[in-house]
């Protein structure tokens, strides 16, 4: 009997301590909730802002050796737009390319970082 007894009065506890822990449940359950909507208006106010893809082009200068060798960029950035490009094939054919951004040989990290 008195095992019995012992256990009715763990599972009161145990009732208790569940009864007790329930507003705070319902609390920390609302703050997320909370927290989650802010964090996904924030995401699409960067989103909005940045836009959702951009695509930079970055093309490096000829090294010491290509320059050395007597190769040339087959790239021509000559185009009037800041965003495209031109690669010329081997048979002199150009194919146009169009970038959100397009970095030139001479830019450096440093343009590249601030442009984003």
């Amino acid at each position: 009997m008195f095992h019995l007894s012992f256990q009715f009065h763990r599972g009161l506890d145990v009732v208790n301590s569940i009864q007790l822990l329930g507003p705070e449940c319902e609390l920390l359950k609302k703050k997320y909730l909370d927290e989650s909507s802010e964090r996904k208006r924030l995401y699409n106010e960067i989103i909005e802002i940045k836009g959702n893809i951009r695509v930079f082009c970055r093309c490096r200068p000829l090294s010491v050796s290509e320059t050395g060798n007597g190769y040339t960029s087959i790239v021509n950035f000559e185009s009037t737009l800041d965003n495209e490009l031109q690669v010329i094939n081997s048979d002199s054919s150009k194919k146009s390319f169009k970038f959100d951004h397009v970095f030139k040989p001479e830019d450096n990290q440093e343009a590249v970082f601030f442009a984003n």
